[in-house]
């Protein structure tokens, strides 16, 4: 019974700490929402979502006044954005028009827009960041002490860019978040004795499809997660890496299949129509 108890506290009291701190950055993040006006990319990605809400319809054409930020083509205006980010937050986006509609509230209203605007965000932007986080902090306690892994995770996740960000509709803080998860799960090691031959893969299609989703959301990125792969490959060798690169594919799929919708084009960018700056 001693034994027992002395190897399943340690695993008891990780889960509790992580629990602890995904709930700890979710509540900082959820708790604080940067209004949505006055911000051309978080409008931008709400005004795709209300129109494939409530036009059935990727043109932006009833709210393209909102926003600078916004792309024209053949006399209609789209999110220039890269899809991944409204992909992330439509689940939670329509809980909030439910919500809206539950409550009388006009999703089109100020506060409807408003209402919707804080749901995207704490049910899909802060959860992911929260779990990225935790993923931060297990990944850095392999190689340094916990207390030194927590005080920089909480450095990086509270007290730089990301919290700012994962309180409104931008990619930055969620991507900073699946960089972390794909760490993490690169220096995961799997029994697949104990997993089955597939299931022991389960890291590195964790790895792939967090990249891959971090490049459909943030075009920026891909220097970092050219990085992130190459580190990966180097820890699990190009078999493991196969399975990564396999993974990554869906989640790259919204990337063309939103631009086709679009422009015409799965090569075409929202960018190289830009209808405000030069």
């Amino acid at each position: 019974m001693i034994e027992q108890r002395a190897t399943v506290q340690p695993a008891f009291a990780c889960f509790r700490f992580c629990a602890l701190l995904f709930f700890t950055l979710w509540f900082a993040y959820g708790y604080v929402h940067q209004t949505y006006y006055n911000r051309a990319t978080p409008v931008s990605r709400l005004a795709l979502m209300y129109s494939l809400f409530r036009h059935g319809t990727v043109c932006i054409d009833a709210y393209h006044e909102k926003t600078p930020d916004k792309a024209v083509w053949r006399g209609h205006y789209y999110s220039d954005k890269a899809p991944g980010t409204a992909v992330l937050c439509i689940p939670a986006f329509a809980a909030g028009i439910f919500m809206a509609k539950a409550f009388n509230i006009d999703p089109d209203s100020e506060p409807g827009w408003l209402l919707t605007s804080w749901m995207a965000c704490a049910f899909s932007i802060s959860i992911l960041t929260a779990l990225g986080g935790v993923a931060c902090c297990l990944w850095l306690a392999k190689k340094v002490r916990w207390t030194a892994a927590l005080v920089s995770t909480l450095a990086l996740f509270l007290g730089a860019a990301p919290y700012p960000y994962a309180t409104m509709m931008y990619s930055h803080a969620f991507v900073v978040a699946l960089i972390a998860l794909a760490l993490w799960a690169i220096d995961l090691e799997t029994d697949a004795s104990k997993l089955g031959f597939i299931w022991s893969f389960w890291p590195e299609m964790l790895v792939g499809y967090s990249l891959g989703f971090a490049l459909a959301s943030e075009f920026t990125a891909g220097l970092v997660i050219v990085g992130v792969g190459m580190y990966g490959i180097s820890r699990k060798g190009w078999k493991r890496a196969l399975v990564g690169i396999v993974a990554s594919i869906p989640p790259l799929l919204i990337i063309p299949l939103y631009n086709y919708s679009c422009f015409g084009s799965p090569l075409q960018l929202g960018y190289a129509h830009q209808a405000t700056f030069d």
